[in-house]
């Protein structure tokens, strides 16, 4: 018998049996906390909402501080940037886009003024997108130019107004004889164009609170590039409790994307991953 063949054949038993002990640590053992906890979107009224916003039981880590959602029952989520409160309607995280209506909106009777359904732009909240228009408000017309078919009547304190309205820039919507009018006064606010193809076509006044109350599409800012970033290093994005952006990683948190061997699939075998624990929650 050869007897140099038995410190192999134990060498090769003892990698074996440790390789399918390693294996059978199950995955959430080896993630870092903050990296499972905010690595799935979080339902809320409808919603499936993620970075950079959190709220309900999702932890502020998983976001940024300013996207703050309250989630009410039966009624769209709340959002409050800078002592602005706004309903959000719809999030497109791609083009990093949100929805929102003012909260409390236009209330449907008054004649509409900018201050009412506009928003007001910060270092969060940063422009219309291009899918959103001025829609222009006639008052005070000779009967010649209220003679389309864009007329409403709204309400000024406790008087009556008469007026209509078209869109800026894009003529096939709600034409009226623009080439004659004579008016002297006319107000502006902004629409979401792509709402007109939502709305039904009742009395004018209606069509108009309608189609307000479908909201604005805004850009929002919250270091997207830094996120995309991080998603692509296969990351979830968060920020530290000073508001500094960090990416969560399956190892520990990094200041931008994650690196090594975390920064590549996982390789897995039946729902459980062969991988390292790390302890080490230092930003690098």
């Amino acid at each position: 018998m050869n007897n140099n063949l038995f410190p192999p054949l134990v060498l090769h038993y003892m990698i074996f049996t440790l390789f399918f002990i390693l294996i059978a640590i199950p995955s959430s053992y080896c993630d870092d906390e903050l990296y499972g906890a905010c690595r799935n979107p979080f339902p809320c009224c409808g919603l499936n909402l993620s970075y950079p916003f959190w709220g309900g039981e999702r932890r502020p880590e998983c976001g940024k501080y300013e996207f703050k959602i309250t989630c009410e029952e039966d009624l769209p989520p709340i959002m409050e940037i800078q002592s602005q409160r706004f309903h959000v309607l719809g999030i497109n995280t791609t083009d990093q886009t949100v929805t929102i209506r003012k909260d409390p909106p236009w209330n449907g009777t008054s004649c509409p003024e900018r201050s009412t359904v506009s928003i007001s732009f910060n270092r969060f909240l940063s422009n219309y997108s291009s899918n959103v228009r001025n829609l222009s408000l006639f008052y005070s017309c000779t009967e010649e130019s209220l003679s389309g078919s864009n007329n409403y009547t709204c309400q000024q304190g406790d008087k009556d107004r008469e007026g209509f309205y078209t869109i800026d820039d894009e003529p096939k919507y709600f034409p009226n004889h623009t080439d004659t009018v004579t008016c002297i006064e006319v107000t502006k606010v902004p629409i979401l164009l792509t709402a007109l193809d939502k709305i039904n076509y009742f009395e004018n006044l209606e069509r108009l609170r309608e189609l307000l109350a479908m909201g604005l599409e805004v850009k929002y800012e919250a270091e997207n590039g830094l996120c995309s970033a991080c998603q692509s290093s296969r990351g979830t994005c968060g920020s530290t409790n000073a508001g500094e952006f960090v990416c969560f990683c399956r190892d520990k948190p990094y200041r931008h994307a994650c690196a090594g061997m975390h920064a590549l699939p996982t390789l897995c075998l039946t729902d459980i991953s062969f991988r390292c624990i790390y302890s080490n929650f230092a930003l690098v």
